[in-house]
């Protein structure tokens, strides 16, 4: 009868059992059925605890932020569903069966105009065990939201166009706080950004984009435009006294114009040019003056000067190696050098001299002086010029020749009446000659060149009284005289003892 009971007991009444009230009336059943009698060999007793609970009531989400939630599933032996998810929402499961977490997660609300919001059921699927738990989920609307890619554009001087990519959820327009930058919306929906030329100083503007149709302000773009500058080497240009060409490179960051501060003598080309890399050629005329002189070639951008390049170009030079030059009486030659940074000629010079070659160029010369043969014995002097016509800066040359040698003669010769020969030795480095206008005084040679020996005969005195004639020694135009006496004839008497 008890075999009955238990049986009936564990059919009817033991599944329906929850809770701590059922688990201690499973435990007494099983007390009183085990005392009573054992169960059939391969019988089990067994109790199956069904539980399901979800305690979230509602859940909020952000329109772009905190979009995913999770959902807790109380629950044992219990199989469950979830439903009524709108399109906005996916969830990690919508079945299962017992405990579980449930991932909702929701997609960007991106309608600024509109929220939006659903009511899910979570609910039990056992037929024997019910439970239903309704869940709300909010959204709000998106905030408007016009986001360029860029914030800040830093513009070069030439000027430059840009895009701009803009993220959004409205229509929207753009305008510039500033004339030099334009903006225009591209078919794609890119923001268009024209900067001008910068001629001026840095400088700024902002571009306000709204939404269309409001003045509201939901995002800028700042521009920044550097100011315009030009590179290129500041280091003196030292240029030849006779004018010259040279250029020079520039980089410039727009447009800009060149010129020089003293037209007259320095000339610069181009005188404009654009943006990038240029060449210049910058010229000078001769200068005529000894005065080394300096100026400046200047790029503007705008009204501002950027680069200063140095000009300076030397005066005229000569140098001469020898302020004065003596020469030997002969056609001996002499040399000096000229030195100097242009062109020069001999301007004038003494009859006597030949001077080669008597003109040059820059740089150093060596000149050949050669004289005339210096026919006296007096030295002569002249001065040779070196320059050109009518400069002050001409260098002169003293040029001293000296003269002939001529050695002293003896002033007188004395001769016996009776004649005869005696030489006379002329010490000369020139052509000398020889003559007497006494005719009893006879020479020879009359005429010679150098140290020579001049045989002076004398004939005989038929007269009894002393006689005295002249000899003439030239040499140039210096002439010495000697005397020539001569006793008379004279009778010896003798006595004889």
């Amino acid at each position: 009868m008890f075999s009955i009971f238990r049986n009936l007991f564990s059919k009817m009444i033991i599944p329906s059992l929850t809770g701590r009230a059922g688990v201690g009336l499973l435990i007494l059943f099983l007390f009183i059925s085990c005392s009573d009698e054992q169960l059939p060999t391969g019988a089990q007793l067994s109790l199956v605890r069904q539980h399901l609970a979800v305690r979230t009531t509602s859940i909020s989400y952000g329109y772009n932020t905190n979009l995913t939630a999770s959902l807790t599933v109380e629950g044992e032996n219990t199989a469950w569903e979830l439903s009524g998810l709108p399109e906005w929402i996916t969830a990690s499961a919508t079945k299962g069966n017992g405990a579980a977490t449930i991932t909702l997660t929701a997609s960007e609300n991106k309608s600024p105009d509109e929220s939006r919001a659903a009511m899910l059921t979570f609910s039990s699927t056992a037929t024997d065990y019910q439970y239903s738990k309704t869940i709300s989920v909010s959204q709000p609307a998106a905030d408007v939201y016009i986001t360029p890619s860029e914030n800040a554009l830093n513009c070069i001087p030439a000027g430059e166009s840009k895009m701009v990519t803009i993220a959004s959820n409205v229509d929207w327009t753009a305008e510039s706080s500033e004339t030099w930058v334009t903006t225009s919306k591209s078919e794609d929906g890119q923001l268009r950004i024209k900067v001008e030329e910068n001629l001026g100083t840095t400088r700024n503007a902002t571009i306000y984009l709204k939404r269309t149709g409001t003045t509201t302000i939901v995002s800028t773009i700042s521009v920044v435009q550097a100011e315009a500058g030009v590179t290129g080497s500041t280091e003196m240009m030292v240029f030849d006294v006779d004018g010259e060409s040279r250029t020079t490179t520039i980089q410039a960051e727009a447009s800009w114009t060149a010129y020089s501060s003293d037209g007259t003598w320095i000339t610069v080309s181009p005188a404009i040019g654009n943006v990038g890399n240029a060449t210049l050629t910058i010229s000078t005329m001769a200068n005529i003056s000894t005065n080394a002189r300096s100026g400046y070639v200047y790029i503007r951008i705008g009204t501002a000067t950027k680069l200063s390049i140095p000009i300076q170009q030397e005066g005229v030079q000569y140098n001469v190696s020898d302020t004065s030059i003596e020469l030997k009486s002969t056609t001996e030659s002499g040399t000096f050098d000229v030195e100097s940074n242009t062109g020069w000629s001999v301007v004038s010079k003494p009859d006597w001299l030949e001077v080669t070659p008597t003109n040059g160029a820059k740089g150093k010369t060596t000149l050949t002086v050669t004289p005339q043969d210096n026919p006296n014995t007096t030295q002569r002097s002249g001065s040779i010029v070196i320059g050109r016509d009518d400069f002050s800066g001409n260098k002169t040359v003293s040029v001293t020749q000296v003269g002939k040698t001529f050695g002293d003669l003896d002033s007188q010769m004395d001769f016996p009446n009776t004649g005869g020969n005696q030489s006379l030795t002329i010490n000369t480095d020139g052509q000398w000659t020889a003559s007497t206008a006494t005719s009893w005084i006879h020479l020879s040679p009359q005429s010679g060149s150098g140290e020579e020996t001049l045989m002076v005969t004398v004939d005989a005195n038929p007269g009894k009284d002393e006689r005295t004639g002249s000899i003439a020694v030239s040499v140039g135009n210096t002439t010495q005289t000697i005397t020539v006496v001569q006793v008379g004839r004279y009778i010896n008497i003798s006595y004889d003892n």
